[in-house]
């Protein structure tokens, strides 16, 4: 493909992109949590002038960095806070990161590649519905594709310059989200040099330069929480994950340290061989206490829908009695095509089969 005509195509690219994103975004109202919680943060920002130590409704609030806050807080203050001006972030993200998509294509494979990957992200759903939302996954998703792509240009120019962007990006990164931002693009390119067998390429990389870098830009906002607060960010922040377990009226809403230890069984990617961690750490899951949505044991419905899915839902029961909390009266006796029908809207024909379920279920 020749420049000219790859230009032309990545500004239509983008273009689409933009205007498919932009189409009524201010219209909906802010719906979720995460959507009116940073819009909030970003409004008592400006109140508040302390663009440091984050705020809702007036209290401290330490989980995460305030990179996307700080955006959202600057076009509200230009242009007044509004559905628009608070979600217009993440449209720009969206749009950086199809380019730096577009840009690694190009970079690992051919133009042509590289176009259609960003095509492909562009217009994947769940990417256009982050895309409209005021949260940040994509900004932080553009920031970690470009230090990949600036890794990728250093890994094959040597260029110092292209490896201190990285650590660069990987900043901006961790300063939207946190140390996902390194840990993440991190572990990807320990897996790209351990195939490739160049272990001994990583000495090209400027790393007293680079981790200077990457420390004034993502960790400068963390060093300041913990001079100004101390124990109390430590504990909000790092045990956001580990350490805490969210409560509401005397019960536990979320079992975080069962939930990161059991989600090991079913989102490792080898995770067959991890489903006896899922199992075992779902005896310990709290799920019989948590009023949200699941009644019983949430740790068993996402290991069965994602190690035997098959199974899972051939039955349907034990989707309906873990997350709809149904009684055990509902399921005495169960139509198979009736049960199949309840949970995806979808009438089957044919001879219906009766499945007994166990009693326990």
């Amino acid at each position: 493909m020749r420049p000219r005509h790859e230009r032309l195509w990545l500004a239509g690219l983008l273009i689409a992109s933009f205007c498919l994103n932009l189409y009524r975004l201010g219209a909906p109202s802010l719906f979720d949590q995460d959507e009116s919680e940073y819009a909030q943060i970003a409004v008592e920002m400006v109140h508040t002038g302390d663009p440091v130590t984050l705020h809702v409704n007036g209290e401290p609030w330490y989980v995460h960095p305030p990179l996307y806050m700080w955006l959202v807080a600057a076009t509200g203050r230009l242009f007044d806070f509004n559905e628009l001006t608070i979600r217009i972030w993440s449209v720009l993200g969206s749009l950086l990161a199809v380019y730096a998509t577009v840009l690694l294509g190009r970079d690992l494979w051919t133009p042509r590649v590289g176009l259609l990957a960003g095509t492909i992200l562009a217009l994947t759903l769940q990417y256009l519905m982050q895309s409209r939302l005021a949260v940040f996954d994509t900004v932080l998703l553009a920031w970690m594709l470009l230090a990949l792509h600036a890794f990728v240009r250093g890994y094959r120019s040597g260029r110092r310059s292209d490896f201190i962007r990285f650590f660069l990006f990987a900043g901006l990164a961790t300063l939207t989200k946190g140390p996902i931002g390194l840990v993440l693009p991190g572990l990807i390119i320990a897996a790209f040099v351990a195939l490739r067998r160049a272990w001994p390429r990583l000495r090209e990389v400027p790393w007293g330069i680079g981790l200077a870098i990457y420390a004034a830009v993502g960790l400068s906002w963390y060093a300041a929480q913990i001079a100004l607060h101390g124990r109390a960010f430590l504990s909000a922040n790092v045990g956001y994950i580990l350490n805490s377990n969210p409560k509401s009226n005397g019960s536990t809403l979320l079992d975080r340290p069962n939930e990161f230890i059991a989600g090991l069984g079913f989102d490792f990617p080898i995770n067959k061989y991890f489903q006896p961690i899922a199992e075992f750490r779902s005896t310990q899951y709290v799920g019989s206490h948590t009023p949200n949505a699941f009644q019983n044991n949430p740790v068993e419905f996402l290991a069965g829908v994602k190690i035997y899915p098959a199974r899972w839902w051939g039955v349907g029961a034990w989707y309906r009695r873990h997350l709809n909390q149904q009684s055990l009266s509902s399921f005495k006796t169960v139509d198979a095509s009736t049960t199949i029908q309840q949970i995806t809207n979808v009438a089957l024909m044919g001879p219906h089969a009766m499945i007994r379920l166990p009693h326990d279920c």
